[in-house]
């Protein structure tokens, strides 16, 4: 039985416009679809520049998406509209996307952008690399492609209650909690800023930053608004030809105020938006009207919005009439206040300084200079495979007592394992006693080193004492001839950042070590690569029965084949030092303890 027309309900409509954001645009095409059912034309804020993410938060309660709700998104608001209706709590009866797109229609720009080259690879690049050829550790090839997001260790000097983490947040991250540093040991408060704190009302105080250097727009608008409010203020800036002259005697003025000793005096806080500026206005708990700029500025203005701490405009927009109504909120608005005192409060609950020094403990790079924990027992030298280097050991591994993580040395024109096994015992000064660690390619070294040196033990992670076992190496040199390894490095390095990226910071181990093993690959001596798989085609394997042979594996190894038996076999593959750090590290620590006397 056909269901009565009384019965149908007409669908609603939702129309999301472009970036005209007004929906002006759309009056037309609204007005046809009138006899369909309802029609809502939402408009976006104009105030100040937002996000996907943020224009979403905000239109959010608007749009009281249901059942029968049509949404309709058109140009750049199709992400919008996708993210709109997932979000709701009910399914719009259709999404509909007018000449839009739901991924990035210019992909190529962003990758031009992380390809592009960087200043601070031409400025800085150098003094890093001389650092680190110093300290024994790998030197980069870039900062811009590989720096960006250590993956040693990404450290995040704001708590979770300011920004939550983000899934696409980098790996080896931890999110801690503002330094609130200032130099009010070295430059307290000045006695006559503290004299005139004391002489009246509470003071506003105004800041452009220590960076701005065209900052006398922005004062000679402050002091508009210093008067049009009725307020005193406080001016700082270490540029005191910014500051307009013939100024009352109820604004101050000085070069430098340590915010930690001047803020809890403050009646409201007007700056640009950093973040240390920012993170000691919330530990004074005073509202903040941020006026953002550039950089990370915008995102923090809005987030001190969505606090309720402050409210945010932009240097552009900071301008008497716009600002005052602002200003004017911030220091009557009791929410403001409550919001500020809030922050304020969280402020106080700070997390010990302990988890945080131990992290960056952990996050050391190993080098020569930079050994395991002392303690009885053997020297542990940790030799990284062939094209890879010491950053392959992280983790658990630098828990080894006495473990020195080796770097290979440069290149000298070695032409066999013997003479480059003989390169890295002098180098790295490898003593009779001793117990080497070896991954992959490396293990051949180890076991010539063995007929150097007296040796404790041999442990051969993924490697082989036989040289018909090596069948990767043994494929690479067949094909490194028609390879163009250089270019292949320079592509690798410059997708490094997209690679990462996409990746997300949830990514499996695998992919971790995967990622980890390409970066290395990038920066590593290709004249030693060349060298060391030339040098393996005539290697004879492993000749001394006198030193212990440990062997760690993997089931699913494709480059070095799977011995018969093994003292560690682990379901893993070629990469087991990183995706089983732990199981490999506590393992090496009980056979160093195996040789350690009583």
């Amino acid at each position: 039985m056909p269901t009565p027309l009384t019965e149908v309900r007409l669908p609603r409509f939702l129309l999301l416009p472009g970036l005209d954001g007004t929906g002006e645009l759309l009056r037309d095409f609204a007005d046809l679809l009138a006899p369909l059912g309802p029609v809502e034309i939402l408009r976006y804020p104009g105030d100040r520049p937002r996000d996907y993410d943020a224009l979403c938060s905000e239109l959010a309660a608007q749009a009281h998406i249901d059942h029968d709700s049509v949404v309709l998104a058109e140009s750049f608001a199709g992400p919008l509209g996708i993210a709109l209706a997932a979000r709701a709590a009910v399914p719009p009866r259709a999404l509909v996307l007018s000449a839009s797109f739901a991924v990035s229609p210019l992909p190529w720009l962003r990758r031009l952008a992380l390809q592009s080259p960087n200043p601070n690879d031409r400025e800085a690049l150098p003094a890093v690399r001389a650092s680190c050829a110093a300290q024994g550790v790998y030197q980069p090839r870039s900062l811009w492609r590989q720096w960006w997001h250590s993956p040693d260790g990404v450290l995040a000097l704001f708590p979770e209650w300011f920004a939550p983490s983000r899934p696409d947040w980098p790996q080896h991250l931890l999110q801690w909690d503002f330094p609130l540093e200032d130099m009010a040991a070295e430059e307290p408060l000045p006695a006559a800023l503290a004299a005139f704190l004391a002489g009246g009302e509470k003071p506003v105080v105004f800041t452009p930053g220590t960076g701005q250097r065209h900052a006398g727009a922005f004062f000679a608008q402050a002091a508009a608004l210093v008067r049009q409010c009725g307020v005193r203020a406080v001016f700082l800036s270490r540029k005191p030809e910014q500051i307009p002259q013939g100024l009352p005697d109820d604004i101050f003025t000085a070069a430098y105020a340590p915010f930690s000793q001047l803020l809890p005096h403050a009646r409201a806080f007007v700056h640009h938006g950093g973040i240390g500026t920012l993170a000691q206005g919330l530990a004074a708990g005073v509202p903040q009207l941020v006026t953002a700029m550039s950089l990370d500025q915008p995102d923090n203005a809005e987030r001190i919005e969505r606090l309720g701490a402050g409210l945010a405009t932009t240097l552009d927009a900071f301008v008497a009439g716009n600002a005052l109504p602002l200003l004017q909120r911030c220091l009557a608005d009791e929410g403001i206040r409550a919001a500020a005192a809030t922050c304020a409060q969280r402020m106080r609950s700070r997390p010990s300084a302990d988890g945080l020094v131990d992290w960056l403990e952990s996050r050391q790079v190993p080098s020569r200079r930079a050994p395991g924990p002392r303690a009885s027992g053997p020297p542990v030298f940790v030799i990284p495979g062939m094209g890879a280097d010491s950053r392959t050991y992280r983790g658990p591994w630098t828990e080894i007592p006495n473990a020195v993580f080796v770097e290979w040395p440069a290149y000298a024109g070695e032409m066999s394992v013997p003479a480059i096994a003989r390169h890295v015992t002098e180098a790295w000064r490898i003593p009779d006693g001793a117990v080497v660690v070896a991954a992959s390619v490396g293990g051949a070294v180890a076991c010539e080193i063995a007929n150097l040196r007296a040796l404790a033990a041999v442990v051969l992670v993924c490697g082989s004492p036989d040289p018909a076992d090596y069948t990767g190496a043994r494929s690479m040199r067949k094909w490194k001839r028609w390879l163009p390894l250089a270019g292949i490095q320079r592509f690798l390095r410059r997708r490094e950042g997209i690679r990462r990226q996409r990746s997300g910071r949830d990514a499996p181990p695998f992919t971790l070590a995967l990622l980890d093993a390409i970066e290395q690959f990038t920066v590593c001596d290709l004249a030693l690569y060349e060298g060391m798989l030339d040098a393996m085609a005539t290697w004879r394997g492993f000749t001394d029965a006198r030193t212990t042979l440990v062997r760690i594996h993997g089931t699913h190894d494709r480059k070095v084949r799977v011995p018969a038996q093994a003292d560690l076999l682990l379901d893993a593959g070629h990469l087991v030092p990183a995706t089983h750090a732990r199981e490999c590290a506590d393992f090496v620590k009980a056979v160093a303890a195996r040789l350690t006397p009583n």
